[in-house]
């Protein structure tokens, strides 16, 4: 039987994420402006490339997980999941007894009960 690795797993992830990156860099240019400009088209795609490897990481499928990351990411900082600001956030996003999409979402409740972003 032939086992696919872990590595190979995100090469095809990777790949897959093609249509995405356009409307990842459409939602970060609408919804944060000021951040596109300040930061440049190349800097916002290496922004993207970095919650496509969250994604993966978390086990996130699907374009709106994935944007609700990037979301995460821009509102809360690039390393918001191993800011010590946050330790909470870390343990939901790996907790073994949830499926990825509902550790998802009890991350952003737990971001909604903070009063603003920094």
């Amino acid at each position: 039987m032939m086992q696919i690795r872990r590595e190979q797993l995100k090469v095809f992830y990777m790949e897959a994420a093609g249509p995405y990156r356009e409307r990842a860099a459409a939602f970060v240019r609408d919804h944060f402006p000021e951040a596109y400009e300040r930061l440049g088209s190349e800097a916002v795609a290496a922004s993207i490339e970095a919650s496509l490897d969250k994604s993966f990481r978390y086990e996130l499928e699907g374009d709106q997980d994935v944007l609700v990351l990037l979301e995460l990411m821009y509102r809360w900082g690039f390393e918001f999941d191993d800011d010590p600001a946050y330790p909470w956030v870390r343990g939901e996003l790996t907790d073994p007894d949830l499926e990825p999409s509902t550790r998802l979402d009890l991350v952003v409740q737990g971001f909604a009960r903070l009063s603003s972003p920094p």
